[in-house]
């Protein structure tokens, strides 16, 4: 007996955001049942820095409605040692370029949960 379930797909579609060596898109490539697009990050071209490169990834990801978005900012500043560090203005200071990345981030976990 055949059960159709409401939503069920075979296959899934992956985008890796912030991807470095692309490890998650080159898994699901060689998985079969999913697909993956294109990395996003700095070495794939994509300077996510830059307001209107997120603003067009937010574009793409709103359109195609991927089955999963992984995200991997750089965690340096942000790391639990930092605890460890006496010079709280420095990390502070260290902190600020990666705002815009980590609100970008966030924005796309709250259109992710959305779907």
């Amino acid at each position: 007996m055949v059960v159709n379930l409401p939503n069920y797909t075979e296959t899934y579609t992956v985008l890796e955001i912030f991807a470095g060596r692309a490890t998650m898109t080159q898994v699901a490539r060689s998985r079969a049942g999913w697909r993956a697009m294109g990395p996003v990050d700095l070495y794939y071209g994509y300077d996510i820095r830059n307001a209107y490169t997120r603003l067009r990834i937010m574009e793409a990801i709103r359109e195609n409605k991927r089955d999963l978005v992984t995200l991997s900012p750089r965690c340096g500043p942000w790391s639990q040692f930092q605890r460890l560090n006496p010079n709280i203005d420095q990390i502070m200071l260290d902190r600020k370029p990666d705002l815009s990345l980590w609100r970008f981030a966030r924005e796309v976990w709250d259109e992710q949960t959305k779907h």
